[in-house]
């Protein structure tokens, strides 16, 4: 372990003694950011020591680097990716014996935010609003566009607790919020449909991709 990092000899004292497990023929040993975030891992695999061939096998060894320091875009894609992973589909149907058009289109998003470090942890309905919780996961603050569905009346930002939380830049434009986020910061909103008696209902506001900004964005 290197021993530059002023948080390392704590690291070290909680790690003495035991053996991280990732897989049955895998150990690791971990090194620590100051900022107390994951920096990078160490993966030492020991296959011949786990099978007790060593006389018969050499031993085999790899490293692999991963740093959630790093800003990149490229990494971000990556953890999307993961986390998409991690989230199958809610539904699924064969689109072969469907008519050729109906109200809705083949495809759409209820949610979708513009920035690669923006993920939409949660969503879920109250009452007559749609409460939507942002998580930025790469360090960097960042003003992202919420899009939904359906046009809104109001949006405002809460706490954890529900209680409003004012210090939250926002901008509303019909069914596109703004929003600005601080790095690593969670942001909930509460949206308020236009015509709250029919709220969310996919049948009065399909999800059509010629009714939003050529950019996309507000």
């Amino acid at each position: 372990m290197p021993t530059d990092n002023p948080d390392i000899g704590a690291v070290r004292e909680i790690l003495r003694g035991k053996t991280i497990h990732i897989t049955p023929y895998m150990h690791a040993d971990w090194a620590w950011h100051h900022r107390r975030v994951w920096h990078e891992a160490r993966y030492a695999a020991s296959i011949a020591d786990s099978l007790d061939l060593t006389e018969q096998y050499p031993e085999y060894r790899f490293e692999d680097m991963v740093s959630i320091a790093d800003k990149s875009d490229s990494w971000t894609e990556l953890q999307n990716q993961a986390l998409a992973y991690r989230l199958p589909p809610l539904q699924t149907r064969p689109v072969r014996h469907l008519p050729e058009s109906g109200p809705l289109p083949l495809s759409g998003s209820l949610l979708s935010v513009d920035a690669l470090n923006m993920q939409i942890s949660a969503a879920f309905l109250d009452g007559p609003d749609l409460l939507v919780r942002l998580w930025e996961s790469s360090g960097r603050q960042t003003d992202c566009c919420l899009q939904l569905p359906v046009p809104l009346t109001a949006v405002t930002a809460e706490n954890f607790i529900g209680e409003p939380d004012p210090q939250v830049p926002i901008e509303l434009h019909n069914d596109q919020v703004r929003v600005r986020v601080r790095a690593w910061a969670m942001v909930t909103l509460r949206c308020r449909p236009a015509d709250a008696d029919v709220g969310l209902t996919a049948e009065r506001h399909p999800t059509r991709a010629a009714d939003r900004p050529a950019s996309g964005c507000c």
